[in-house]
């Protein structure tokens, strides 16, 4: 049974590594910042000490939450959501 799971687990990551290659090499993850360290929210398929390049999405959401704030607006998230969804409605004419 051991020897069984070991194979499947093998046989998933070798899996994982072809599908990584034919997309280019491109993984896309989540992660959370904490203490000065990036924390994956799942389990990266990399060797020991190889090297990456890593591109940083800031989560819209919270972006709009903190400047709002910065500026001390009485616009809710809410509202900018709402006219997101307005615009977007807009531009298909």
């Amino acid at each position: 049974m051991f020897i069984r799971n070991l194979l499947i687990e093998k046989i998933h990551r070798f899996l994982i590594d072809v599908i990584h290659f034919i997309r280019g090499m491109e993984i896309v993850i989540e992660a959370i910042y904490e203490k000065g360290i990036l924390k994956p929210l799942e389990k990266l398929n990399l060797k020991e000490g190889e090297r990456v390049k890593i591109k940083i999405e800031r989560n819209l959401d919270e972006v709009l939450e903190e400047y709002c704030g910065l500026i001390e607006s009485k616009i809710t998230l809410e509202d900018i959501k709402k006219l997101r969804g307005e615009a977007k409605e807009w531009r298909k004419f």
